[in-house]
């Protein structure tokens, strides 16, 4: 039984919404001592409340999770994201080398780890983990790692790469929100307005509207001299997500 959480937040391109990459979490045989039985549960109750953002309680069934089965490499997973999440980056490391060392070849694990290598700024290593991901045949959502692969490649300056990446995660998942709105971001930065619209609208065609997608409306239709409609992109950003941090940018 997988337990997905979808973890993609790098830099500038799919931002800070610590949406968590597919990190699988198996069930235990039955025949399982106790204590491993335990610890896969707590695991999962811990993943769980990472997804919901209730952090405490998180932390609570992840450390007896660890308790439980020191070798656990699902709880090591689950622990190392919520340390990231938390900005804990050496206690992160830590938890996902040993989650490493536990299940070498997860493409979860191995995904979640190139990205946090890449908000370390280590991009080399960061791409070596998002295609040791990719070489597993069973790989569920290989879209995640490609996309992560794709903004860590513009976060490193190399566009071309990251344009290549991304379009690879678009042929496996041609609606993937996540990469949509990577492309209208690079496609942005590179100047290409009209493209940068046209990911954009499929961004909303799938995900629909959020405070990111319209701070992005009412960049690109300023560039592209369409002020009426960047005024309201701009209008329904302020009005929709006030508290947002790309509303604030714009007082």
């Amino acid at each position: 039984m997988n337990h997905p959480i979808k973890h993609l937040t790098l830099t500038t391109l799919i931002f800070s919404f610590i949406a968590f990459t597919n990190t699988g979490c198996s069930s235990t045989p039955s025949k399982a001592p106790k204590p491993v039985k335990a610890s896969s549960y707590n695991a999962r109750l811990g993943a769980e409340y990472l997804r919901k953002g209730r952090m405490r309680l998180a932390n609570e069934k992840l450390t007896k999770a660890l308790e439980q089965n020191p070798e656990s490499a699902d709880a090591h997973h689950y622990f190392a994201i919520l340390q990231q999440s938390l900005k804990q980056s050496n206690k992160a490391k830590s938890h996902y080398l040993k989650a490493i060392k536990y299940s070498p070849n997860n493409p979860e694990i191995n995904n979640n780890y190139g990205l946090f290598l890449c908000e370390q700024k280590q991009f080399t290593r960061a791409e070596n983990y998002f295609l040791k991901a990719l070489k597993d045949p069973l790989y569920a959502t290989p879209a995640y790692a490609l996309t992560n692969a794709g903004v860590c490649a513009g976060d490193a300056g190399n566009p071309t790469k990251a344009a290549d990446f991304l379009s690879k995660a678009l042929k496996k998942q041609p609606n993937f929100a996540p990469a949509l709105y990577a492309t209208a971001k690079l496609a942005y930065d590179q100047r290409d307005y009209p493209r940068s619209q046209a990911f954009l609208f499929r961004y909303n065609e799938t995900a629909g509207e959020n405070a990111k997608s319209l701070a992005l409306c009412q960049k690109v239709h300023v560039q592209l001299g369409e002020i009426k409609t960047a005024d309201k992109c701009s209008a329904k950003l302020l009005k929709l997500y006030p508290n947002s941090k790309e509303a604030v940018s714009l007082n």
